[in-house]
């Protein structure tokens, strides 16, 4: 009878637990998801094209494979599509959900294995439940990432149950989930072969045989695992480790906040870090739970090592991998539950009697009563705490997202519905990342997406999203590989040339002229007279090797622009030469608005001699020369004859990048050249006082040119989505 009533205790623990939060953990993610047409952000769409690679349809693919990204989820998420009727949006959601209610269900599950309490796995499971960093990997759409989670943290509690208890259950388990592991998720199979090398280390050190025996072959297994499937993907051909823009811009660096961002409040994880302590103090002054703290703490300090693989040249999203100090942070803390408040010295499950035992029974010395009962409100405050914090986070990645998104949410989703009925299969999009990546896990279409450099690791992707860029906020472009000047051709002149510099590892734009403030002040026989940029009544443009000209003619003057770039210099070199249509007329000044970009930050502006400012901003210090009289706006005089030569130069303090031959990239020219005919924009919404909503079909500043360009045609439209064509030349 009694062996009846362990195993029916054991059953309960093993798995009406964990279907009990699984359940808790999936309805608050259903709760927040259920009224969206798509889940936030854009990570999504990418599971998608690997998911559907899978099942076959590798259109959206360029040079990449279905097995490109580790396995496991895409997988998973097929069977998702397979199961909903190809619902893609349904599919998606419901695979994120699982992946985030796995989450509690893995942490009660390996807390009651380390420990072998119920309690201490409850508090473990509570403080994951909703922990404000998963709710922002559900956010961003880090599927995987949640997944790969939950594998890690059953990897390592049966590792330390197999080298503690030796039952073969263990081993089993152990071995499955280092599998998994390794074709889950490329950072977490890096972290949990840290913590067990680390774990071998120590062994070595304290000449432990059993561990290193019982190590060896789910270390090894997971390694094996790995390797074959990089060789049988072609992994390290694809992937990119020297991206430039990552190992300037993601280098990790605590001081920015990001434990306060990953918590969203200081005193949460203080409160984790002093119950940690406590367990770690009192495991080792008490000899008790070594292994299992022993083996938490790898786990905690294996992140530590590996954000320092950037200093060796390896560039990696660093800040994903530090969030996983969190799961070993929480287990430690859990753990005080063991270390503190047991009623003896033994090992034995002390969850049933535990408040009873301290408050009655006259166990713990007069100094330790009020201690014990500080860590007892401690360790609640903890669970409620990250419960209170994760609801926040909810409300806040809805906010957060839903201001980014441009694109809407059912509005993107019915214009990805009319690309998939509308578009044939074997034309190409451009798009930003923000629809981009639903594009091709939705529509099925393959894209020239813009988006950051900084976080494209596949071959290809980097030169990719650079091609995007010229195509959506240029006509026309030159590059020397240090910098990159767009120019627009537009009736509307906005914007015209932009001025983008290399620095950290891509280019990034920091000023842009604005014809429509730059103007040129002659005098005439009618009187005086300003004469904007933009009222010019011909325009043409001529190019060379190296350079870009564009003749204006205004009302009283001829103005030429010319724009510089060879493959010696990183130098960009505007020139304006402006001349009187005839001796009557008197020109008196150029005025010139060249303004910082929109996203661009500049802190300060120092005068150097010569003529040169320095200007420092977010990304690095630029250094301008000019001959003008005065600086933003720039001033240009008449001097001793009656046309004005006026120059501005822009180049790096500390370029990156190489320099190589001078290019001219024409837009349309790449669009045919590669096929791509179909480019999708956002739509601006104002909204008035009463809240009344005008619709018009603007875009964002950069990509006004496109709607005013006679060759696009818009082909779709919604509340918050332009889609345009490019008409051929047989059209």
């Amino acid at each position: 009878m009694r062996q009846i009533i362990k195993r029916s205790s054991l059953l309960s623990y093993d798995i009406v637990y964990p279907i009990i939060f699984f359940t808790i953990s999936f309805f608050i993610g259903f709760l927040h998801l259920v009224d969206r047409a798509l889940p936030w952000w854009t990570d999504g769409g990418m599971w998608l094209k690997y998911a559907r690679a899978i099942m076959g349809d590798d259109t959206p693919l360029w040079n990449d494979s279905p097995l490109s990204y580790p396995i496991l989820f895409p997988s998973f998420l097929a069977s998702m599509i397979v199961i909903n009727a190809n619902n893609m949006a349904l599919a998606i959601k419901i695979a994120a959900l699982i992946a985030f209610a796995l989450r509690p269900a893995a942490a009660f599950t390996a807390g009651y294995v380390i420990f072998r309490d119920k309690l201490a796995a409850v508090i473990a499971t509570l403080l994951v439940t909703v922990l404000p960093i998963h709710v922002e990997m559900l956010g961003w759409g880090g599927y995987p990432n949640l997944l790969a989670i939950s594998l890690l943290m059953l990897g390592i509690a049966f590792l330390v149950g197999w080298i503690r208890d030796g039952h073969k259950r263990y081993l089993i388990a152990s071995l499955i989930f280092s599998i998994l592991i390794a074709l889950a998720h490329n950072l977490t199979f890096l972290v949990y072969t840290t913590t067990l090398l680390i774990v071998f280390t120590v062994a070595i050190i304290l000449r432990s045989l059993k561990i290193m025996k019982y190590l060896a072959m789910p270390l090894g297994l997971s390694l094996i695992t790995y390797l074959l499937y990089a060789t049988v993907s072609n992994l390290p051909g694809r992937y990119v480790l020297n991206n430039e823009a990552a190992y300037y811009r993601l280098a990790f660096n605590i001081s920015q906040g990001i434990l306060t961002w990953m918590f969203k409040n200081p005193f949460f994880p203080l409160l984790l870090y002093l119950l940690m302590s406590v367990t770690i103090i009192f495991s080792v002054v008490k000899q008790r739970k070594m292994l299992e703290v022993g083996f938490l703490s790898a786990w905690l300090v294996s992140p530590l090592l590996l954000i320092n693989l950037h200093s060796i040249g390896i560039a990696l999203d660093y800040a994903r991998i530090f969030y996983f100090i969190t799961e070993p942070l929480i287990f430690l803390a859990a753990g005080s539950t063991i270390i503190i408040l047991s009623n003896n010295g033994s090992n034995k499950p002390i969850s049933e009697p535990l408040l009873k035992n301290i408050i009655l029974h006259p166990l713990f010395s007069k100094f330790l009563k009020p201690v014990t009962y500080l860590m007892i409100i401690l360790i609640a405050l903890a669970p409620v705490s990250s419960l209170a914090l994760g609801f926040t986070t909810f409300r806040m990645v809805d906010d957060w997202y839903n201001y980014r998104d441009n694109y809407g949410d059912r509005e993107k989703l019915e214009a990805l519905e009319w690309i998939k009925r509308n578009i044939p299969r074997d034309k190409i999009i451009v798009a930003e990342e923000a629809i981009a990546r639903w594009v091709e896990g939705i529509s099925g279409r393959r894209v020239l997406m813009l988006a950051q450099p900084m976080y494209l690791f596949i071959e290809g992707e980097v030169e990719r999203t650079m091609v995007a860029k010229a195509i959506l906020i240029s006509t026309v472009s030159i590059t020397n590989g240090l910098a990159w000047v767009y120019e627009q051709d537009s009736r509307t002149y906005n914007i015209s040339t932009i001025l983008s510099l290399n620095v950290k590892g891509a280019f990034d734009e920091f000023l842009y002229l604005e014809p429509n403030s730059s103007y040129v002040e002659a005098i005439t026989p009618s009187g005086a007279v300003k004469e904007l940029l933009s009222d010019a009544s011909t325009y043409s443009f001529t190019y060379g090797k190296d350079f870009l000209r564009f003749d204006y003619i205004l009302p009283s003057a001829y103005l030429t622009k010319i724009i510089k770039l060879n493959d010696k210099q990183p130098h960009i070199i505007l020139e304006f030469i402006v001349k009187p249509h005839s001796e009557e007329i008197e020109i008196r000044r150029v005025v010139l608005d060249l303004k910082k970009w929109f996203s661009r930050t500049f802190f300060e502006i120092h005068t150097l001699p010569g003529g040169r400012l320095k200007i420092i901003t977010d990304l690095g210090d630029v250094i301008l020369e000019t001959n003008a009289e005065i600086a933003f706006p720039f001033v240009f005089t008449r001097k001793n004859n009656d046309t004005i030569n006026a120059f501005i130069s822009l180049s790096a303090v500390k370029p990156t990048g190489r320099l190589h031959e001078t290019k001219i990239l024409n837009s349309q020219e790449i669009m045919r050249e590669t096929g791509a005919e179909y480019i999708i924009l956002p739509k601006i919404i104002d909204v008035k006082p009463r809240r009344e909503i005008i619709l018009k079909p603007f875009t964002r500043q950069e990509y006004m040119h496109l709607l005013d360009n006679e060759n696009l045609s818009i082909v779709y439209e919604n509340e918050r989505v332009i889609i345009l064509r490019l008409e051929s030349r047989n059209d």
